[in-house]
């Protein structure tokens, strides 16, 4: 969507002000970030599309945090799970169509049971990945200072912010609480000034029990083409190719504001 942006509206303004848009969690905030967007970019003449109405026409829930529905417990605004899915299966894409699922079912099949395997052995409750991500929520909350209202509810001044948590409710007005269902770093606070224990408050789809019961099932051996069942339909003819010159491209074309991989080819000793 981004790139879609760029290309009519530039300026580092706009940029800094559109990822602000769209990362943040409180409605406040978001309208803030949008009236700013519209003051960069103000309506000269009749006909012209300002970035603000250019991005009020896009439904918000389809790039603003804010509005994502609490209950996927997702936060995630880029496609870095598509790609690291390509990336995967980067060796099996270009091979024909038999080969190619044959490659990634082995693939997946091996991977399942690894998974399953090594989350057995863990001896924790929430899940390792999870686990880290809410340390890095406690490194933050030292910059927190909270007062306790009452009950489970607390106000937490943070730098010249300040939130309201609710232990009780698990919401906090900052927005990440309830969005990703693992506790913020206002929240963290507020639970280290409880005593209580961090994963109390995470969501049951982050534990151990959870993840086990993703890889629960298997995906079952194959026998080789020779015990294919016969149709006695005619067999498929492969389409016409025609090669192109050069090295096949694997890797898809990164746009300009993208990082490239400082990963470089090993080299082949003879």
């Amino acid at each position: 969507m981004y790139e879609n942006f760029k290309q009519k509206f530039k300026g580092a303004e706009l940029k800094e002000y559109f990822w602000k848009a769209a990362s943040t969690a409180n409605k406040q905030e978001f309208r803030a970030y949008m009236k700013k967007i519209a003051e960069i970019d103000p309506k000269k003449t009749a006909d012209q599309e300002t970035a603000a109405e250019w991005l009020s026409k896009i439904p918000s829930e389809h790039w603003s945090r804010v509005f994502f529905p609490v209950k996927t417990k997702c936060d995630i605004l880029v496609n870095n799970l598509c790609e690291s899915f390509n990336n995967y299966i980067l060796d099996a894409r270009d091979k024909p169509i038999i080969t190619m699922l044959e490659r990634i079912r082995t693939k997946l099949m091996t991977r399942l049971q690894y998974k399953r395997l090594g989350m057995e052995k863990y001896e924790g409750i929430v899940c390792p990945n999870m686990l880290k991500k809410i340390n890095k929520q406690g490194k933050l909350a030292r910059h927190c200072f909270s007062r306790w209202c009452g009950d489970k509810e607390f106000e937490i001044d943070h730098f010249t912010k300040r939130f309201v948590v609710d232990l009780d409710k698990k919401t906090c007005t900052c927005g990440m609480f309830q969005l990703t269902a693992y506790p913020c770093c206002h929240a963290y606070s507020a639970i280290a000034d409880m005593r209580h224990h961090i994963e109390n408050y995470v969501d049951s789809c982050y534990k151990k029990p959870a993840y086990l019961k993703v890889y629960e099932n298997m995906i079952h051996g194959v026998p080789g083409q020779e015990d294919y069942i016969q149709t006695g339909s005619e067999p498929l003819n492969a389409p016409k190719f025609k090669k192109k010159r050069g090295r096949p491209v694997k890797q898809r074309k990164k746009g300009p504001n993208e990082v490239e991989s400082t990963k470089k080819r090993p080299y082949t000793y003879l």
